[in-house]
């Protein structure tokens, strides 16, 4: 995770990882530096939009992720949301990957860009769990309402209805940039040539 640049009250930051708590963490220390030094001491995110109306009114965060934990992209979500609220634009441009994960935080944004070569990946919540019948059960639940909520976002970015897309999220869809383009995930094909 590295900040890019600062220009034209446009912040630039980097998702180019696993989403796990270290880099939910590291983005967080990023987009801090992008909106200014109260929000840098606070690296969780807390009081991360505080500062946001100063400094910038739109965030581009480049997405290349295989995905990863769900509570800890939910986290991101959920900043990028409120800055979305604070009137900051949040864009998300998927260069090169996605997936799970990683395509929730670029359907959260405002915007969606792709790169000609992109992919995004949807699919419901996947955990490893062993126990109990009653331990088993409990984890269907929390997969299934977790899942649901995923399928909330991506109905939101789209305009399908949930049980639309969880049943491209039961079926692991791996969606090219005109996929991405027809279903509503992305808004343009974004190229590097001018």
């Amino acid at each position: 995770m590295k900040i890019l640049k600062i220009e034209n009250k446009t912040g630039k930051v980097m998702l180019d990882d696993t989403v796990d708590a270290y880099s939910r963490k590291e983005l967080a220390k990023e987009m801090a530096k992008v909106f200014g030094a109260e929000a840098f001491t606070n690296p969780d995110f807390t009081n991360l939009t505080n500062a946001a109306d100063n400094q910038v009114d739109r965030l581009e965060i480049t997405i290349n992720s295989p995905g990863g934990s769900v509570l800890d992209g939910m986290m991101i979500v959920n900043e990028l949301r409120a800055m979305s609220a604070k009137g900051v634009h949040t864009v998300a441009i998927v260069n090169v990957l996605a997936a799970s994960m990683g395509s929730v935080i670029a359907a959260s944004c405002d915007e969606c860009q792709i790169v000609p070569n992109g992919r995004m990946m949807i699919h419901d919540v996947s955990v490893g769990v062993r126990g109990t019948s009653k331990d088993l059960q409990r984890m269907a639940d929390l997969c299934e309402g977790m899942s649901n909520d995923i399928a909330g976002i991506y109905a939101a970015k789209t305009g399908k209805t949930v049980s639309e897309m969880r049943a491209l999220m039961l079926d692991e869809t791996w969606l090219d940039a005109e996929a991405c383009l027809a279903v509503g995930l992305a808004n343009q094909i974004f190229d590097f040539k001018p």
